[in-house]
């Protein structure tokens, strides 16, 4: 009589835990110390594809992508002969596989326990394929936050004379930078109603044909809006290369410096007329 009360009191406990493990919202597994899976919840059965029956005393390394399995078994003994929790694959990326043969990332972890006498390891699997999208779309705006940052440091607007703007470049100058500049002062132009623009590129290191035409460019929609385009700081080097590309600037107004450029900008602003 005793051993059918405890037997059914066992087979109570492990309906409940059963229950309990189904209602989970991870992947836990029982596997044995041979690697032959002992328990599967319903969880699981939606991460891989496979149901109850299918994986029941089915080596664990049915749920890894094949390059991995053989490994794998040298790596389950170490754990048995050495068992403590852990969580697996720090600093590395892990991989499971369903039983379409789909692979999909996944955080694991490992405790060892008892039972009558018989070594297990449970093992709970995390699909971090969300986590990984939403960490990769974070990352994707934090360093776009730093561009257009940077974008502002590099290339900013400077007040310096009433109705006169100085967009200072330094660098390296691409089309990307080129262009962000130009939309910037042209915007800012419209909205401050600002007469002559300063582009000093004193600090620049050279200047292609793409990043001349770019200059040429905003200068003549400078013009296009009633005001004026001056560009000051062109360095020998840069002059050399543009000479040697056959880039025609003869369009701009140029000035040696900036000293020169906001003197003559001052001159456009006190007469009123342009060049």
């Amino acid at each position: 009589m005793t051993t059918t009360v405890t037997n059914k009191a066992t087979a109570n406990i492990n309906k409940i835990l059963d229950t309990v493990l189904d209602a989970a919202p991870i992947g836990f597994l029982l596997v044995d110390s041979q690697g032959r899976i002992k328990h599967f919840n319903k969880h699981c059965e939606g991460l891989f594809g496979f149901t109850k029956k299918e994986l029941l005393d089915k080596p664990i390394e049915t749920l890894l992508p094949g390059q991995l399995r053989e490994s794998h078994v040298g790596m389950r003994d170490n754990f048995i002969t050495e068992p403590w929790p852990r969580m697996m694959g720090a600093g590395r990326e892990l991989f499971a596989q369903r039983k379409d043969g789909s692979q999909f990332p996944i955080e694991i972890g490992l405790g060892p326990v008892e039972i009558e006498g018989e070594m297990y390891v449970t093992a709970t699997v995390i699909d971090i394929t969300e986590k990984q999208q939403h960490d990769a779309q974070k990352k994707a705006r934090l360093e776009q936050s730093h561009y257009e940052e940077l974008m502002q440091l590099s290339s900013p607007l400077l007040t310096v004379w009433k109705g006169i703007k100085v967009l200072p470049l330094v660098g390296t100058l691409d089309s990307i930078r080129t262009q962000d500049a130009m939309e910037k002062a042209l915007t800012c132009m419209a909205e401050e109603q600002i007469r002559v623009l300063i582009v000093d590129i004193t600090g620049v290191l050279t200047v292609d044909t793409m990043v001349s035409d770019h200059l040429i460019r905003m200068a003549t929609a400078v013009r296009l809006m009633g005001g004026d385009c001056i560009l000051t700081g062109i360095s020998p080097e840069v002059a050399r290369t543009v000479t040697q590309l056959g880039v025609d600037l003869s369009t701009l107004h140029t000035r040696a410096t900036l000293a020169d450029g906001l003197a003559l900008g001052i001159k456009v602003i006190e007469t009123g007329r342009g060049f």
